[in-house]
């Protein structure tokens, strides 16, 4: 029972976000089938907790019938837009036109199979501990369930977290966005109790998104052989595997950030201005719904992505495409979730921090800090050999590395880590660097796009290297 309960409750958001992207995507469908739903799986519970949470701040109660009205509003309201904006659809071309497709080394065919079973093996597993297992992470206790079975109790949104033994917090974690929280609080009451087990669930359907999107980001620009090689990589790295299975946002953010970035990169490669525009549109969803996410939506990553979507926009320009109407795309749709989020977070005196307030931060360099980053980073087991090998490509290939699209998200990686470094570096904040948890959070949100360009540069090195023979 638990089981279908689950399908039904990621089925109505899931839903939503089809038919938002495909009401973005017009009469241009620019994303496979696969890649619609998993897309639709990150950014339909979003947009959906976004509507719940406005609605319940207004006065709606956290109810069944309450949320079921609203996953059925929304679904008749996209339903329009969606059908009327998808008919005469252009037929979808073939995904990697690419007359002379990047070898690949004749041994590696023969190892899909048994690498397909062994990533299925370590998800279903991370999928059972994750279920079966009580959860046992601070911030998890703390935060994510802990918030969405307050709102299930209280059928209400509140800032008010009765802790026990007399003590009621209302900022800190009521800080962050309660997409998540929300989202589990749905799936409880849906179910008519709380379970652990069913809130938890979400968390590996986002891990495995995190594999599709990548595989088809990739299929896009380069061989079958070679999306198979980033996806495997993407599962291979430890930490990933394990935000799979903890109850934590980052790796739901970092999808978000992926999105952002890599349907903006599609853009860039398109050669078809309609399909181009349908790229950005999808880009823009992903970037309004990141604020939602985690505070670090907001403080860490809308900047860049300001920055990055402007450059491309100029850019875009300059080839004589149209970019007014997808700018206000991007201005629109960040604008309906900032807005009202931001005045919720004023209004309150909720901090912006990643559960304190930026303001209370200290300045000045943090003995101990780049010690610690240096050896998360290089010498411990979280990402493997991943980041001495996207360094190193990328010292090595720098220069067509920088002469080619390839730019975008090697850019934004190198803007965002180095502000995170400054953090750590010169801010009280050094403590989470030190004690190998938020820095290495900020790099699982990075890590998508990290493996994304990894594995367009080791695939440009192997095809060099086969030219040289």
């Amino acid at each position: 029972m638990i089981i279908v309960i689950f399908l039904i409750g990621l089925a109505l958001p899931t839903i939503v976000g089809w038919l938002a992207l495909r009401a973005l995507e017009g009469n241009a469908p620019v994303l496979t089938r696969w890649e619609r739903w998993a897309a639709a799986a990150v950014l339909g519970p979003t947009l959906s907790m976004f509507v719940i949470f406005v609605l319940s701040i207004a006065g709606m109660p956290l109810t069944r019938f309450s949320f079921l009205a609203v996953f059925v509003s929304i679904i008749a309201l996209l339903a329009i837009p969606a059908f009327l904006r998808s008919r005469h659809p252009i037929p979808i071309p073939n995904p990697n036109p690419n007359p002379n497709p990047i070898p690949i080394p004749i041994p590696l065919p023969y190892l899909t199979i048994p690498i397909a079973l062994w990533i299925a093996i370590k998800v279903l597993t991370a999928a059972f501990l994750l279920i079966s297992s009580p959860p046992f992470s601070d911030d998890v206790i703390n935060n994510w369930n802990f918030r969405g079975m307050v709102f299930f109790h209280a059928q209400e949104f509140t800032l008010e977290l009765q802790r026990g033994y007399g003590v009621v917090e209302t900022d800190r974690v009521s800080a962050y966005p309660p997409s998540v929280p929300l989202f589990k609080t749905w799936l409880a009451t849906l179910n008519g109790e709380w379970s652990d087990g069913l809130a938890n669930a979400i968390h590996i359907i986002w891990y495995c998104c995190a594999l599709i999107l990548l595989f088809f980001a990739l299929r896009r620009m380069a061989t079958l052989w070679w999306s198979l090689i980033g996806t495997y990589m993407l599962a291979s790295i430890p930490l990933y595997l394990m935000h799979g299975t903890l109850a934590y946002a980052d790796l739901f953010l970092s999808l978000h950030v992926f999105l952002a970035i890599s349907m903006l990169l599609h853009a860039l490669r398109e050669d078809d201005e309609n399909r181009a525009m349908a790229y950005l549109r999808v880009s823009a969803f992903a970037l309004a719904m990141l604020p939602f996410t985690k505070n670090e939506g907001i403080i860490l990553y809308v900047p860049p992505l300001i920055l990055a979507i402007t450059g491309s926009l100029i850019w875009l320009r300059r080839r004589g495409w149209h970019v007014l109407a997808p700018a206000l795309w991007y201005i629109g749709l960040s604008a309906t979730v900032l807005i009202p989020w931001l005045g919720f977070k004023l209004m309150h005196d909720l901090p912006f921090g990643n559960a304190k307030a930026v303001s209370g931060f200290a300045f000045g360099w943090q003995a101990g800090a780049l010690k610690a980053i240096v050896i998360n980073t290089f010498m411990e087991g979280n990402w493997l050999l991943l980041m001495p090998l996207f360094f190193g490509l990328l010292l090595w290939k720098w220069r067509s590395a920088f002469r080619s699209t390839l730019i975008l998200p090697i850019l934004f990686i190198l803007v965002v880590w180095i502000g995170q470094i400054g953090i750590f570096l010169f801010t009280s904040i050094s403590n989470e660097a030190i004690n190998q948890t938020g820095y290495a959070r900020g790099l699982i949100h990075l890590l998508p796009l990290i493996v994304l360009v990894t594995t367009m540069l080791l695939a440009a090195t192997v095809q060099k290297w086969k030219m040289k023979q």
